[in-house]
């Protein structure tokens, strides 16, 4: 603010000095004499100016500039617009003093109105032109899957994330990483993210004990029938005495809670062969035998209980845990239920879309924060 008081009061002072001391430039008798024609004294303060402006301040500018850390790609334009800057300068100071048998043919300003032509097409016109260009390919180029198996993702293509969805696999493959990372997420983002996984994990093992127990009651031909209903009426009842997945909101306490489950669910006998990055029906392939199951197996009968607390919980429009994933993902689980064909990849989706999340949303910072608390330390 000094700065600019000073330079206030300099001009100030070289405009009274001109106005007293020139007949060409006054203030308060008309002027009908040529202006900017003998290139006197009058004009030299102003060159000086440009001629600091062209030979010191801009080209210390460009270097800082190019030097910068620059994120959003804005850097190019800022360059070709102070280069245009000056050369139209230099331009300029060569027109007013080299040039005199031109300008009297040509505008005094030619020069002045080409630099801010070029400076707004450079400047404004072309990056506008070059991101209505690459959003058009964008557009019309060949549609490619999402993370998930049929949701197609938006008209930024989910395929520009894979690098970073592999680095964020890996990462939630390590337990140590994955605990770290979702405490992070819990504290700074939301509380419901870290939840819906646990409790799809929880999910997931209680699905596939269920299922091997059904095959193990299976086996024996004799008492397939008798032993598979008692059974499951046996395991319903234990998971309904059990209660909800997620505790009411007066009972929650969110790090404790949710360290402690991650604890219980890494300690788990199936927390290797099927980690947080795999879905139900994909982690049930693998665990069971492959001709135990297929893409129509439904949801255990023992299941049923933890499976609707779940939807309830992460997908019902009122809950205040909901998950903020896309509609139609959403709209087929409701499908599904309603039309009672809940196979075991019905939740696999929504895992996907909410992993999906977490990368785009969460992980960047994340590491981002990691980052920098390595470098301070």
């Amino acid at each position: 603010m000094a700065v600019l008081v000073l330079l206030g009061i300099l001009l100030g002072i070289v405009a009274l000095a001109v106005t007293a001391r020139s007949p060409n430039y006054m203030l308060l008798t008309a002027n009908t004499r040529p202006v900017c024609r003998s290139n006197g004294w009058e004009l030299w303060p102003a060159y000086g100016a440009a001629i600091a402006c062209t030979g010191l301040l801009f080209p210390a500018l460009i270097a800082w500039i190019w030097s910068v850390h620059d994120p959003y790609g804005a850097r190019t334009d800022t360059l070709i617009c102070m280069v245009v800057a000056q050369v139209a300068l230099v331009l300029f100071v060569l027109w007013q003093t080299v040039l005199d048998r031109v300008r009297e043919y040509v505008s005094e300003l030619v020069i002045v109105w080409l630099a801010v032509a070029v400076g707004h097409m450079s400047s404004v016109c072309w990056p506008l032109w070059r991101s209505a260009r690459h959003q058009y390919q964008l557009a019309n180029q060949p549609s490619q899957a999402g993370l998930s198996n049929s949701h197609k993702g938006p008209q930024l293509r989910r395929s520009l994330y894979w690098p970073l969805v592999g680095e964020f696999h890996r990462m939630m493959d390590d337990s140590k990483q994955r605990h770290l990372f979702l405490l992070f997420t819990a504290q700074f983002y939301s509380m419901a993210i870290p939840a819906f996984l646990d409790d799809f994990q929880m999910l997931k093992y209680k699905t596939i004990d269920a299922l091997k127990q059904r095959i193990r009651s299976q086996s024996p031909a004799a008492c397939c029938r008798n032993s598979q209903s008692s059974l499951c009426a046996k395991e319903a009842a234990n998971v309904s005495v059990a209660g909800p997945l997620v505790p009411p909101e007066e009972a929650r306490s969110p790090i404790p809670m949710l360290a402690s489950v991650r604890k219980s669910l890494e300690d788990h006998a199936l927390a290797a062969a099927a980690p947080v990055t795999k879905g139900i029906f994909e982690s049930a392939m693998l665990a069971l035998p492959p001709t135990s199951i297929d893409q129509n197996t439904r949801f255990p009968e023992a299941v049923k209980s933890s499976f609707a607390s779940f939807t309830h919980t992460y997908f019902s429009t009122g809950s205040y845990m909901s998950i903020n994933i896309p509609r139609e993902v959403v709209e087929d689980i409701q499908s599904a239920i309603e039309e009672n064909n809940v196979t075991l990849s019905v939740l696999d989706k929504a895992k996907d879309e909410v992993l999906f999340l977490l990368c785009t949303d969460v992980y960047s910072g994340y590491r981002k924060r990691t980052e920098l608390r390595k470098a301070a330390s």
